[in-house]
Order: C-alpha cells, then structure tokens, then sequence
C-alpha cells in the first residue's frame, strides 16, 4: 500500500483504491461510499497507511529552508516521524537506488 501510494505521488502510477476511498469517505461519508456504518480495521489500517505517505510526501515537497530553496535533509530533521514514513515507502516502492 505504502509502494503504490508513493508511485502515484510520484507519478509512476495510478492513485490507489484505498486513497480514493478515504477522499470520498472525507467529503461524503462512510455510508454514502462504502453502503455500510463502519469499516472493518484492515480498511482503516490501508487507507492510514497510504495517507500517512501521502502527508510525508507533501510535507516534504513543501519544505524550504530560510533560504527558501527545498532541503530534505533538514525536513528529516525536523520531521523524524514523517521521514520514517516517507523513507519506508522509498523502500518498499524499489526506489531506495534511483
């Protein structure tokens, strides 16, 4: 999940499913999209998962330095727990060597 949520931020892919899902289940509700009050943990657990790469991805993307220009290395710094995230995903989608 973490892999094809960090491919279609990338723009190696299509947005995933669960992604979807929760951006649908935001603006409308559970029962509008999924037909159903509540969701089972494993759909939660998904969509979590891949909305946690999306947020380190954008938070990422977003940083500057004072200087204005984009630095990673500090945004890890600064963001150890969305690094984590970020940097798992990295792994898990094959792109730790790119």
């Amino acid at each position: 999940m973490t892999a094809a949520a960090l491919r279609w931020l990338e723009g190696d892919g299509l947005k995933p499913d669960v992604l979807s899902l929760l951006d649908y289940i935001d603006r409308f509700g559970v029962r509008a999209v999924m037909g159903k009050d509540t969701l089972g943990a494993g759909e939660m657990q998904a969509m979590i998962m891949a909305d946690n790469v999306r947020r380190a991805w954008l938070s990422r993307n977003a940083y500057r330095d004072k200087d204005g220009a984009p630095n990673w290395a500090q945004w890890a710094e600064a963001y150890p727990d969305l690094s984590e995230i970020l940097n798992y995903a990295i792994i898990a989608a094959g792109k730790d060597g790119e």
